[in-house]
């Protein structure tokens, strides 16, 4: 498994000889293993000499079982003599505030807690213990809820400073090399709970496929996510050809009617993401339906609108298709 994950590493580029590292640590068996997996590939001689820091996100939940996770972070780190900060978030009060369940706080929440900490530490990476089975998970999930083919390609093993040393291993891989080392973990009541929409994903319905269809399903999902990922660089290229011709960004960002309607639809699909992305609307909550919505305002008369995720607004002009923040819908000039 090290000469996997050493080889991983390598292919990937992730690391450099000597880097800092910041590690999400959890307590649980996955991100143990990563702790331990880079310190191991970091020793030695022919190591990479990695200086690394283990970050813990507390999240206000779970009482004295979080507690507890905290304290065995912190002591694993002692034992391995690694660098160690915790760093507690009201996860439900976030949650609370923005609207959105906890699970999707507590993930905004650790993402930020750990990069500040990799820009106030000079950190070049963030490790996250992400393996195959998670992103066989990821795929699942972004296709049940509409993703096009970028949430289909899954978690990618480098996405800016955030890097995924374990996604090359399956979960039983990493519980053996624990049980080899001897290195304990915690347990995470939640994992178990029907309430999140990935626990039942990873519970019941993934299970379910390798007993009843086919025992290879993980497998498959993943070559099939490298198939999309491969598929959406593509289509990518060729867009950002035509938005590099064609496109206009200011307040708001547009491209013009004719040179829209004459793409295929999937072209058209990849421009509007560009302009969502480019106003900085953010797309987590865009889905296909989203993109059929622009398709029929394209069509459709001038003036006319729809609301999309992240406060934008489509807006079907004269000459333009453009998108625009809610707060300039209304302002003196022409659609």
């Amino acid at each position: 498994m090290l000469e996997k994950v050493r080889d991983y590493i390598k292919e990937y580029r992730m690391l450099q000889h000597g880097e800092r590292v910041i590690v999400a640590l959890s307590g649980g068996a996955d991100s143990v293993c990563l702790l331990s997996v880079l310190k191991e590939l970091s020793d030695g001689p022919d190591g990479l000499g990695l200086e690394l820091k283990a970050v813990h996100v507390h999240h206000g939940l779970r009482g004295a079982e979080a507690d507890r996770d905290g304290d065995f972070a912190r002591d694993l780190c002692g034992k391995f003599g690694i660098s160690f900060l915790m760093v507690c978030r009201d996860v439900a009060g976030y949650a609370k505030e923005h609207g959105i369940s906890t699970e999707e706080a507590g993930r905004i929440l650790r993402y930020e807690v750990l990069e500040a900490e990799a820009d106030a530490w000079g950190a070049g990476a963030i490790a996250l213990a992400h393996h195959q089975d998670d992103n066989a998970e990821t795929i699942l999930h972004h296709l049940l809820r509409g993703s096009g083919l970028r949430g289909l390609s899954g978690m990618r093993p480098v996405q800016g400073s955030r890097i995924r040393p374990l996604l090359c291993v399956g979960r039983d891989e990493i519980l053996e090399y624990l049980t080899e080392r001897g290195l304990a973990w915690c347990e995470d009541s939640t994992n178990t709970s029907s309430d999140y929409t990935r626990n039942r994903i990873r519970n019941q319905v993934l299970p379910m496929l390798k007993e009843t269809v086919n025992r290879r399903a993980v497998e498959n999902i993943l070559n099939a996510g490298e198939v999309f990922a491969q598929a959406d660089g593509y289509l990518e290229r060729v867009a950002g050809q035509i938005w590099d011709a064609y496109g206009c960004v200011g307040e708001r960002v547009s491209l013009p009617l004719e040179v829209l309607m004459q793409q295929e639809p999937v072209i058209r699909t990849y421009l509007y993401r560009r302009m969502m992305e480019l106003l900085g609307s953010g797309m987590r909550d865009v889905t296909a339906r989203h993109y059929r919505q622009m398709d029929e305002l394209l069509a459709g008369s001038v003036g006319g609108r729809c609301d999309l995720p992240g406060g934008c607004t489509a807006v079907r002009g004269y000459a333009d298709f453009h998108i625009e923040k809610k707060a300039l819908v209304g302002k003196t000039g022409e659609i």
